[in-house]
This record gives structure tokens, C-alpha cells and sequence, in this order.
């Protein structure tokens, strides 16, 4: 877990704050009955998730070109790119949990959700462990570490899938939208 740290100055780690509200989400459940306040309230979040998603793409790239890049290579650039990471999935970890706790989902929504919801939990366990060998290899700026490189590269493939899922949310929400 995540401890705290000069750079991203967190006193939780990353699976407990996800953890936190994942909870609450599952305590709030979902129940029959769907109104057009709902599906607006779920293509919302969905295009939410979708922006963050790719945020975080974005940052798992630069990441990637800092391991690569040896005049990058820098503690203090992979610790601001992980700090705004961090910041994106507590962000995508309250989506998630706005999601869940939408009323009258329809099956597909809840599946969507479910998926969505597995994703940023992985996320956000390749997140913490490269955070941990981040502060471990600080002092040897040792960045090309093999689980270092592997977490980042998961990073980017969660995300992406995460993409996918809301590209693939809003494009049903929509077909459902032109067949009434």
C-alpha cells in the first residue's frame, strides 16, 4: 500500500480509497424501474469515465517514453505522471461508484458497470505496486526495473479497456435512444 510520501502527500494507498467506495457503491445497489433521469445520469458517467480513461492512457505513454527516454528518465517525472494518475482513479473510483449506484439499470448496464468496475480495481493495484517500486528504486533512479515496466504496461492496457467499455456504453445508449 501507498505510504505517505513527499511527492504524492496521500495518506491512503490507492486500493484503500478505491476499496472505500467500491463499498459503497455495492451498499447502494440497484433496483427496478428506469427513468430518463437515470439513463442521462449513466451516459454522463460513462463519457466521465471514458475522458478519464484516456487521461490516464495518456500519462501510462508518457510514462512508458520516460522508461525509454534515458534523459527523462528522471524519480521526479515518473512521481508527477503517478501523481496525476493517482488523482484520475480516486476520480474514475467515484464514477464507478456513481455508476453502481444508479437505480433501474437495465442487465447490460449493470454488466458494463461490473466490467468497468473490475477494471479500475486492477488499475488500481498496478498503480500502488508501481508506486511502491517507484519509492524503492528512488534513490538508484533504477527506472527500467522489469515489474516497473510491466505495471506501466498494464496501466495503459486497463485503460484502454476501460475506453473501450464507455465507447462501447455510449454507442448502446445511443442505438437505445434512436430505437424509441
Amino acid at each position: 500500500m501507498i505510504k505517505k510520501t513527499k511527492s504524492l502527500g496521500r495518506p491512503f494507498g490507492i486500493s484503500f480509497v478505491l476499496a472505500v467506495f467500491f463499498m459503497t457503491a455495492v451498499l447502494a445497489g440497484a433496483v427496478n424501474g428506469k427513468d430518463k433521469s437515470d439513463e442521462a445520469m449513466f451516459l454522463d458517467l460513462v463519457r466521465h469515465m471514458d475522458q478519464n480513461a484516456r487521461e490516464i492512457e495518456q500519462k501510462a505513454e508518457n510514462l512508458d517514453e520516460y522508461i525509454r527516454t534515458p534523459v527523462v528518465n528522471s524519480w521526479e517525472a515518473h512521481s508527477a505522471e503517478w501523481a496525476l494518475v493517482v488523482s484520475k482513479l480516486e476520480e474514475m473510483a467515484e464514477l464507478v461508484s456513481d455508476l453502481r449506484a444508479i437505480e433501474g439499470m437495465n442487465d447490460w448496464q449493470k454488466q458494463l458497470a461490473k466490467r468497468i468496475n473490475s477494471r479500475v480495481a486492477a488499475m488500481a493495484d498496478q498503480a500502488d505496486d508501481a508506486v511502491n517500486i517507484l519509492e524503492k528504486e528512488r534513490e538508484k533512479i533504477k527506472l527500467q526495473h522489469r515489474d516497473y515496466t510491466v505495471r506501466v504496461a498494464a496501466l495503459h492496457v486497463y485503460a484502454d479497456t476501460i475506453d473501450r467499455l464507455a465507447d462501447y456504453g455510449k454507442t448502446r445508449c445511443e442505438l437505445e435512444r434512436l430505437e424509441k
